[in-house]
């Protein structure tokens, strides 16, 4: 009986636990927005960056650097993922998404991050978007039809997972252009790490 209301109680620990930490995700994202909208900035946590090769050993992490800056109009980025042995795995990449301004130079408003793993041909997408494109509801409605939306920000973590690998996309830098749209509406400069493993 003892042992029996033990779990029960560790169980609850565990529920509350996931509750508290729910919560503190939102305030998080509360805050942020907060900060945007009085102007006020704090500067993300010293990041090490890393790179490597796109190979994906078993249970091993291989890490991935990929920069988008204002005026990579064409920007679409893609990494095959094989095995030691040579066998192609599956994909993972970064693209636009969305623009406001068709340009030259195209003012990027949102950047999709996808992996397709080849042994059920799945693909998963998040969409990773500005401030002000998160914070309109047309934007945020059209966007969410390709994925769900991530608001940029730095040091911000995208998990993305298929039946047999991670991925986890890491925005280490991150700059928005300045002049004709509201602040913070597209961005300049979009650093991005991924780090992959298999399951």
């Amino acid at each position: 009986m003892q042992r029996y209301a033990a779990q029960h109680v560790a169980q609850g620990v565990e529920f509350k636990t996931e509750i508290i930490e729910n919560e503190i995700e939102e305030q998080e994202e509360v805050h942020y927005l907060y900060q945007l909208v009085n102007q006020q900035h704090t500067p993300p946590e010293p990041l090490t960056m890393f790179s490597g090769p796109g190979v994906i050993n078993d249970k091993v992490n291989a890490n991935l650097l990929t920069s988008y800056h204002l005026g990579d109009d064409g920007y679409d980025v893609s990494f095959s993922l094989d095995s030691p042995a040579g066998e192609f795995l599956g994909e993972c990449g970064v693209g636009i998404s969305e623009a406001i301004d068709s340009g030259p130079p195209k003012k990027v408003t949102a950047l999709e991050i996808w992996v397709f793993d080849k042994n059920n041909t799945q693909t998963a997408t998040k969409v990773i978007i500005s401030p002000a494109a998160y914070a309109d509801n047309e934007s945020r409605k059209r966007l969410a039809e390709k994925g769900e939306l991530v608001l940029a920000k730095p040091g911000r973590q995208i998990v993305l997972e298929t039946n047999t690998m991670q991925v986890v996309a890491r925005v280490i830098d991150l700059s928005f252009g300045n002049g004709g749209y509201p602040r913070e509406s597209y961005f300049k400069n979009l650093t991005i790490e991924f780090q992959f493993r298999s399951k």
